[in-house]
């Protein structure tokens, strides 16, 4: 610790003591659920963010619970100084997970289109897919 200088503002980044709390319980579930399934406790993809995101969107939850998760995300690296190469939400992959869950739409719907579209002439998805590699979501993991 520096002598004379409170580090608590600079990564607090000026924030109540309150809006840290909801913060810090908002990751706690993330960073539980992390390690059981990618075995890290912080998503180092786009890819493992957005499938984290629609796992939560497929729980009984409020429609805001996505959208709070990804502030939560944005908070923590910014106060954490993250490089910006290193920084998981500035990804449009992010942004585009969390419009398709406010339009009610799931990842798995658009890869079904996506793959419909690429059937008939369209561009598609490619093999891989959106989420994890070989292009399946699996409700499976989104219970752990």
């Amino acid at each position: 610790m520096f002598e004379g200088i409170d580090m608590s503002r600079r990564f607090g980044k000026g924030r109540r003591a309150s809006t840290l709390r909801k913060h810090t319980k908002t990751w706690m579930k993330a960073r539980s659920w992390m390690p059981s399934t990618f075995l890290k406790p912080w998503p180092e993809s786009a890819e493992e963010l957005a499938f984290y995101l629609e796992c939560r969107a497929s729980e009984p939850c409020g429609k805001s619970v996505p959208g709070s998760i990804y502030r939560t995300l944005l908070f923590a690296e910014s106060a954490g100084e993250f490089p910006v190469d290193q920084q998981v939400g500035k990804s449009a992959a992010i942004k585009n997970t969390l419009e398709e869950h406010a339009a009610g739409i799931s990842s798995i719907e658009v890869h079904e289109e996506g793959m419909a579209f690429a059937s008939h002439g369209g561009v598609g998805f490619g093999e891989e897919g959106p989420g994890l590699p070989g292009g399946e979501l699996s409700q499976d993991l989104c219970l752990v």
